[in-house]
C-alpha cells in the first residue's frame, strides 16, 4: 500500500503556486491530455499534482485535468499560462486558482466533495481522535456506549449505500467494505474468517484509527467507535443482525486489533 494526498490545501513558503481546472472534451485522448502538460512543461512549470476527472456542472457532464503548479521556476505568470492553454484546440476553458497568503493555496474549485454520487467530508484523524477521546473522558462508560451506538448506525448507512452502488453477493460485499475502510484512511483489513452459515467473522485491523492514541496505553481492548461501525456495515449487508466482540488489540500491546463478529442474541446489549 502506498499514502495518498488527498489535496485541499497546500503550503509551500516561498514558492509561486496556482491551479488550473482546465476543461477539456468528454474522454479525451491520452495524446490530448499529455499535450497539456507538454505545454506546462514548455513554460518551466513544475507540476506538484494532476488529476483528470469528470463531473456534472449544472446537470451537465464535464470533464477536467486539475493541475496543481509551482511556477517560480516559470518566465510566464499564471494568466498568460491560462491564456495559452485555453488557445489549444483540445481545450474548452480554463479557470485560474490563486494563491491567497504567498505560499498557501485552497482549491476553492471543487465543491461538494463527493464519493460515487454522494456529499463526502474529510477530518483529520487527529480530529476524530479528540473528538472520540473527549467523549470517553466527558461520559465515561455511557459515552463508550454511545461511541458504540454512533458507529453502528453510520455502519448501517455504509451498507445501504454499498448495496444501492453495487450489487455484489454477501461474501464479495463483506470484502468490498473493508477494502473501502482502508481508501478511507481507517487503517488495514484483513479477513480472516468468513463463515456466512453459523455466522462466525473474524477481521484484523492493523492501524485502526480508533486506537492508535492509545497504543500500548490499556489494559483491555479500546474500540467502540469501529465495532460498531463493523456490526452495523455487516449486519445490514448481511441481513443478520451481528455483534462485533474485539479480542485483540493494540491498546493492550497486541500487533493488531482483532474483530470476532457473531449472531446477536436478544437480550444482547453493547456494553463492554
Amino acid at each position: 500500500m502506498h499514502p495518498q494526498s488527498m489535496f485541499s490545501m497546500l503550503y509551500m513558503p516561498g514558492r509561486n503556486l496556482a491551479i488550473l481546472n482546465i476543461e477539456v472534451p468528454l474522454r479525451p485522448s491520452i495524446k490530448d491530455i499529455v499535450s497539456v502538460l507538454e505545454e506546462l512543461d514548455k513554460h518551466g512549470v513544475t507540476l506538484l499534482r494532476s488529476l483528470y476527472h469528470e463531473e456534472y456542472v449544472q446537470g451537465v457532464k464535464r470533464a477536467y485535468i486539475c493541475v496543481v503548479c509551482d511556477l517560480t521556476s516559470s518566465k510566464s505568470s499564471i494568466d498568460e499560462l491560462a491564456s495559452t492553454i485555453s488557445r489549444m484546440s483540445s481545450v474548452k476553458s480554463v479557470e485560474v486558482v490563486k494563491p491567497g497568503p504567498p505560499g498557501f493555496i485552497v482549491d476553492e474549485n471543487h465543491y461538494p466533495l463527493v464519493v460515487v454520487d454522494e456529499r463526502a467530508l474529510i477530518f483529520r484523524k487527529e480530529m476524530m481522535n479528540v473528538m472520540l477521546l473527549g467523549i470517553r473522558q466527558k461520559w465515561g462508560a455511557t459515552g463508550q456506549v454511545f461511541l458504540y451506538y454512533l458507529g453502528y448506525e453510520g455502519g448501517v448507512g455504509a451498507a445501504k449505500f454499498y448495496k444501492r452502488v453495487s450489487d455484489l453477493p454477501p461474501s464479495e460485499a463483506v470484502k468490498a467494505a473493508l477494502k473501502v475502510a482502508a481508501a478511507h484512511g481507517l487503517g488495514r483489513f484483513e479477513l480472516v474468517t468468513l463463515d456466512l452459515e453459523k455466522p462466525y467473522i473474524v477481521v484484523r485491523a492493523y492501524e485502526l484509527f480508533e486506537c492508535i492514541p492509545v497504543k500500548g496505553k490499556r489494559d483491555e481492548p479500546f474500540s467502540e467507535f469501529y465495532r460498531g461501525l463493523l456490526s452495523g456495515t455487516f449486519s445490514e449487508l448481511l441481513g443478520i443482525k451481528l455483534r462485533a466482540e474485539e479480542t485483540a488489540c493494540i491498546a493492550k500491546g497486541d500487533p493488531y486489533c482483532e474483530f470476532v463478529l457473531t449472531k446477536e442474541k436478544e437480550e444482547d446489549t453493547s456494553e463492554s
